[in-house]
């Protein structure tokens, strides 16, 4: 594929988050121009073309690749990412799947693999592993600065209980052109629930900071009268042999409320990550903890960053920069709360899938 200095970006599914953000973000990057977005409702589709001034307007992903586009961002609703980023990756063409990257672990290592055997750059939607907190605290835990892992601990409390009810009105309350369809977030065929919405983005940063991947996992789950998981629970083993406990709920009743807070604990120090208050601070060995500079909101969760990463990959001409969100890590996601699901039903721990090369 030959890759022009300014990257022709297509977008597949533009319900309220490709318009609320991605469409923004790449309209206001000066490296991207976007070239054709695709979505199975002719309506809308049609009308964000209309309204993002995008030629091409198609309701098959067939049309975005013979439209010659050098990378795409994947933004349909979770039960429906895999077989656009297949094609996609197939064809050579560097894709952001939003997260969770696939609902099924084996359809998540699929699409790796895919990417894999076409050299195409895959990234999952985690704005988190882009602040520069979270890559801070990847440089120190893979170097080995605090020693050997013990525990990791996450908890991730937000304001979403209403979307997982069904109640999508706030979408558009907020400034949204479509609102997404309620299953998106209540029906657990179609991912809906806390675990595939909210707690997703703290094991990313769990797996992302420590380098890990879990390998078995025990859960539970408080569906508080939802058809889907409301709160959930996990304890985690790592595969290095450490633990990890991840905590999430719904049910915080302000999004100013809400609380987004890492503990990493290892046999020389331990670190303490913020996201809600954009701070880390890091301890070494009896040494009291020692802060990092305080990051703005928009720095400690660059939402904008997944396209920006998607984008300045494809124009790289080197196709060297490494990815902070890469599908790896959106598999191994995938794979533990496959298993945090499972785990919740069976009353007992579930092995996380990873087939033999990951493993």
């Amino acid at each position: 594929m030959t890759v022009s200095k300014i990257a022709r970006v297509a977008v597949v599914g533009v319900g309220w988050w490709a318009c609320r953000l991605h469409l923004v973000a790449l309209r206001e990057n000066p490296d991207a121009v976007v070239v054709a977005l695709c979505d199975r409702d002719r309506n809308r589709v049609d009308e964000a073309a209309r309204i993002f001034d995008v030629p091409l307007a198609v309701t098959d992903v067939g049309a975005v690749i013979d439209a010659g586009v050098d990378c795409a961002i994947v933004a349909t609703p979770h039960d429906a990412h895999w077989e656009p980023a297949a094609a996609l990756l197939d064809a050579g063409i560097d894709v952001l799947v939003e997260k969770p990257m696939t609902l099924d672990p084996g359809q998540a290592w699929d699409l790796v693999a895919r990417a894999r055997r076409t050299g195409a750059r895959l990234h999952v939607g985690y704005p988190f592993l882009h602040s520069p907190h979270v890559a801070r605290l990847r440089q120190v835990l893979h170097a080995g600065e605090l020693g050997v892992p013990v525990l990791s601990q996450g908890l991730f409390a937000t304001g979403i209980h209403r979307l997982l009810a069904g109640d999508v009105s706030s979408q558009l309350e907020h400034g949204g052109l479509f609102a997404s369809a309620p299953s998106t977030y209540s029906d657990p065929l179609r991912g809906g629930g806390q675990m595939n919405n909210q707690m997703t983005h703290a094991v990313a940063v769990l797996l992302s900071a420590t380098g890990l991947h879990a390998v078995s996992v025990s859960a539970y789950s408080n569906f508080a009268g939802l058809r889907v998981d409301l709160a959930d629970s996990l304890a985690i083993e790592m595969s290095d042999g450490s633990v990890a406990t991840i905590a999430t709920t719904g049910s915080v009743q302000s999004h100013s409320s809400r609380i987004e807070e890492y503990r990493f604990f290892a046999s020389e120090g331990h670190a303490c990550l913020d996201t809600v208050h954009g701070s880390l601070e890091i301890a070494r060995g009896g040494q009291p903890l020692t802060a990092e500079p305080t990051l703005t909101e928009a720095q400690a969760n660059p939402e904008k960053a997944t396209s920006i990463a998607l984008v300045a990959a494809a124009i790289d001409p080197d196709r060297a920069c490494t990815l902070a969100a890469p599908g790896e890590i959106g598999a191994d996601v995938v794979a533990l709360l496959a298993a945090a699901s499972e785990s919740a039903v069976a009353g007992k721990p579930v092995q996380a899938f990873r087939p033999p090369r990951s493993a």
